[in-house]
């Protein structure tokens, strides 16, 4: 069974956890449409009714996937699913978060996971494959699809944190494809592309966040196409 690898050229609510994000040291070069206001600040505790669907279409009931993310993710809008988006979330955050999201819908089939670029502020890599598959592991154990969505290439990084996060990329991909897991190549589509963020280098504009959508349905698509 081949295992859809997505990348496409040419779319929210808090989670608990989470740690405060890392601020960029090289200037910004990027362009962009207006900032829209940052997510909601972190919680401390478990979800809430603050957690609100924000995805096109959604079927009543729980919904067929959750994406869940840090603040790259906050326009992510995916057809049948819901977005939980947490600024400055750790990986090792979402395992937690991933469970309590499916103790609550049950019925929910698939969570796609968008995370690890705060991480990268601790530059500690290996800890960072840990909880990768740590996370990918708890997910399955939960019965549910795993889909992790790959990092953006932030046009604002510096050489060392680009080359960890292109690492931390090259990874990801590799670790997915040996062991089943979709993998939403965002590298590919961002790379080179300030057009797609905002003013602040960072954060994926309104293009750049149907793009991101566009690569998350695509993938998601692909995997129920393969699972009929």
């Amino acid at each position: 069974v081949l295992v859809p690898c997505v990348a496409v050229t040419a779319a929210t609510s808090p989670l608990p956890g989470g740690s405060p994000p890392s601020s960029a040291t090289s200037p910004a070069r990027a362009t962009g449409v207006t900032p829209t206001p940052a997510c909601s600040p972190a919680a401390t505790g478990p979800l809430t009714s603050a957690a609100r669907s924000c995805g096109r279409g959604d079927p009543p009931g729980s919904p067929g996937s959750f994406v869940v993310g840090t603040s790259m993710v906050r326009h992510v809008r995916v057809d049948g699913s819901r977005t939980f988006c947490h600024p400055g979330i750790l990986v090792r955050d979402i395992t937690n978060s991933a469970h309590q999201l499916s103790l609550r819908n049950p019925s929910t089939h698939t969570i796609i996971v968008h995370a690890g670029v705060n991480d990268l502020k601790f530059q500690q890599s290996e800890t960072l494959k840990k909880d990768f598959i740590t996370l990918i592991h708890s997910i399955k154990q939960l019965d549910k699809q795993c889909i992790i969505s790959g990092p953006l290439p932030s046009p604002r990084f510096g050489d060392i944190k680009f080359s960890r996060l292109r690492q931390l990329h090259i990874w990801l991909k590799g670790h997915c494809l040996s062991n089943n897991i979709p993998y939403v190549d965002n590298f590919t589509t961002f790379f080179n592309r300030p057009n797609l963020f905002k003013p602040d280098g960072i954060h994926p504009n309104q293009t750049g966040s149907q793009l991101l959508s566009m690569n998350i349905e695509l993938t998601l698509r692909s995997v129920k196409l393969l699972s009929d």
